[in-house]
């Protein structure tokens, strides 16, 4: 059975919309750490569409048809890790800024026990500067400043990580509720407001090695409703 085959396995989801140039190098980096880790890759809608005859053996390439967002493809990886019986859950980005070699530390604290959820703080992740910059600052800290109120600090002080790992009963819970385009911060208020415990591994991340913030003004104050509008349900939802 592939679930039999895949128990004890670590799935590494790796999304990614047309920043592909890394994608073979850090497979291949994922690979190497050990045969228990099995890349995903998940397109959102990349143009040309990527082939899998461009990545490495042993990884898993998923394609959507257009751009769907992280959300969605978040949740085709939990689906995934779900129902394939995989031991835990890891996001890494595909434009080279996450540390694969620390993926090992952050599934030690799951499997000791300590954690349902580990997220690699970024002890770095304001440097840059131009509009771009200016803008995920400020709505990263926007989502930080709500998601610590609601949690009342409950939850890491970077909320916007994409670097995170799930064990089996995180995955489960996170994957009941609707994430939108930006999950991170849901997802850390959801695992709080289900019992989840929470662990923080600082990390460093790594300059941008292909593509650049693209983030235009409409799309953050777009990004600020759609939290906001989740955020109070979420406040509603507590106070019952």
């Amino acid at each position: 059975m592939i679930e039999q085959l895949r128990s004890g396995k670590a799935l590494i989801f790796i999304p990614t919309f047309n920043d592909v140039e890394l994608l073979p190098s850090i497979v291949e980096d994922v690979l190497a750490l050990d045969d228990s880790y099995v890349p995903l890759i998940i397109d959102d809608g990349s143009s040309p569409r990527l082939q899998a005859s461009t990545m490495p053996n042993g990884c898993l390439l998923y394609s959507l048809p257009n751009n769907m967002g992280l959300g969605m493809c978040t949740h085709i990886a939990l689906d995934h890790a779900a129902k394939y019986g995989y031991t835990a859950l890891v996001r890494i980005d595909s434009d080279g800024q996450h540390p694969v070699e620390m993926i090992p530390e952050l599934l030690l604290r799951l499997q000791n026990g300590d954690a349902d959820v580990v997220v690699g703080t970024r002890d770095n992740h304001g440097d840059g500067s131009g509009l771009g910059i200016l803008l995920r600052n400020f709505v990263k800290s926007y989502f930080t400043t709500v998601a610590a109120w609601i949690t009342r600090g409950g939850v890491p002080s970077d909320v916007n990580s994409g670097f995170f790992a799930l064990n089996q009963n995180a995955i489960v819970k996170i994957n009941t509720a609707v994430l939108d385009r930006f999950p991170e911060p849901q997802m850390l208020i959801l695992a709080h407001a289900n019992g989840l415990r929470i662990a923080e591994v600082p990390i460093s991340q790594s300059p941008r090695q292909h593509g650049k913030t693209t983030l235009s003004i409409s799309q953050a104050a777009r990004l600020i409703y759609r939290f906001s509008i989740f955020a109070a349900a979420e406040i509603v939802s507590f106070r019952r």
